[in-house]
Order: C-alpha cells, then sequence, then structure tokens
C-alpha cells in the first residue's frame, strides 16, 4: 500500500511538471516571509529618584560689600533634606549620565554684624529663610561589579535657583538668585533585578558665591554670601527599562 501510494505522488508530480514544461513555465517558486525587524535598542534608559540629608557648612556672609567690606561676626545654616529625581542612560559598561532636579527644604540662616554705630559698637542679630531648586547634568563611572555591587565615582554641574526671605536688625527683604553649581558624588548601587537598583552615597554640593539681598539703598550695599557648601548623605534608587524599546 505505501509503494502504491509513493508511486502515485511521484506520478503526480511528474504531469505536473510536464504540464508547465509544455506551456513554457517553471514550477513557481514560494518565497518565505521575511522575519520582523528587531526592535530599536534604547541603551538602558533609567529612572532615579533620592531623598537626603543634607549637612550645611558655615558660610562666609557679608554684608555692604559696595562701601565697606564687613563680614558677619557669625553665619550658620541648618541642616536639611534635600529631594530628587532624574533621567539618565547607562552608555556602554562603565559609564552613565543622567539630569537630575533637586529641591533643597526650607533651611535657616542665623548670624550677626558687629560694627560702628557713631561713637559706639552696635551689634545685630539677622535671620533668612532658604530654599533651593538645583538642576544638574552628571556623569558616572562604574568601578566595576562584584555579585550585584557596582561601587561609582561622579561629577556634576548646573545651577541653583535660591529663594531668600531676609529679616534681621539690617531690615526685612526678599531675593531670588540663580548660581553656579557643581558637586562631586561617590557612591555604591547594588542590583536588586534586571530593573531595580538601591543606591546609596556621598554628595558634596557647591554653591561658590551669590546674594542674599541685591544692592539696596536701605543698606546702602548688599549682603552676599561666599562658598555655600553641604555634604549629602543620599538614599535612593534607579528604575531601568528593559533591553529594548517596542
Amino acid at each position: 500500500m505505501a509503494t502504491f501510494v509513493q508511486a502515485s505522488l511521484a506520478g503526480i508530480a511528474v504531469f505536473v511538471s510536464l504540464a508547465f514544461a509544455a506551456q513554457g513555465q517553471s514550477l513557481p517558486v514560494i518565497e518565505p516571509e521575511p522575519l520582523p525587524e528587531p526592535p530599536e535598542e534604547i541603551g538602558g534608559w533609567y529612572l532615579r529618584g533620592d531623598i537626603a540629608y543634607a549637612i550645611s557648612n558655615e558660610p562666609d556672609v557679608i554684608y555692604n560689600e559696595t562701601a565697606a567690606r564687613q563680614n558677619f561676626g557669625y553665619a550658620e545654616l541648618d541642616d536639611t533634606a534635600r529631594l530628587g529625581v532624574g533621567i539618565g542612560r547607562r552608555i556602554g559598561d562603565w559609564f552613565r549620565a543622567d539630569l537630575t532636579v533637586d529641591y533643597g527644604v526650607e533651611t535657616e540662616l542665623t548670624g550677626g554684624t558687629v560694627g560702628p554705630c557713631g561713637p559706639a559698637t552696635c551689634a545685630t542679630v539677622e535671620q533668612a529663610d532658604m530654599w533651593t531648586i538645583s538642576l544638574l547634568a552628571n556623569g558616572y563611572a562604574d568601578l566595576g561589579y562584584y555579585d550585584g555591587f557596582s561601587p561609582y565615582v561622579g561629577a556634576g554641574v548646573g545651577f541653583s535657583y535660591l529663594n531668600w526671605d531676609y529679616q534681621g536688625g539690617l531690615g526685612s527683604f526678599s531675593n531670588e538668585d540663580v548660581r553656579f553649581t557643581y558637586a562631586l558624588m561617590a557612591g555604591l548601587s547594588y542590583d536588586v533585578n534586571a530593573n531595580w537598583t538601591i543606591d546609596a552615597g556621598y554628595r558634596f554640593l557647591h554653591i561658590p558665591d551669590g546674594n542674599l539681598v541685591d544692592n539696596n539703598p536701605a543698606l546702602n550695599g548688599d549682603i552676599r554670601f561666599e562658598d555655600l557648601m553641604s555634604h549629602n548623605l543620599r538614599i535612593g534608587v534607579r528604575y531601568t527599562f528593559g533591553e529594548f524599546f517596542e
């Protein structure tokens, strides 16, 4: 029976071939459908969120710089918290970059001046509330990969918006200022899985100088600060999208 079926199929094949040959045609060729193009690779885009405890330094505060430079006798800036979000991308195995926006929760600057007041010497107690928003472009170098852990170093540059509400013996003033800012970072990240990463690190944030109060006739000058610095202890998470974007 099997031999009969095979012979029949062979006969049909010969008959079809002779029919196409009689008409001067070749057998039709069935082309396979092309495979779909692979999706576009996006190279490890990620979102990040961070919270930090910011330990502030004691900035230099200068009063009446346009007339006679006079430093505050003391100036102290309270510690505060910083909240940040960002978007970034991994570039190769050892480098990544991101753009971050940080909000510095309102903190208080206290200080005082001592100076001539007619024939006597006068002292004032000054206070200012400040909050900030910092926009930074950052780059990081990952220093290896060890069972899910990856140490890194980084740096960032950008600008900070500062909002001051100043009150004290010199008067009451409000001021806004935008100043150059840079940061230096180091830390350790841990990959929980292919998408989620925990990031713990340190960041040094420095605003070199700026104005608490712009040049004001009531002050016969301005009130400036120099070296507004903070040491940020940060903890955050990164969510990395899949290898391909569909």
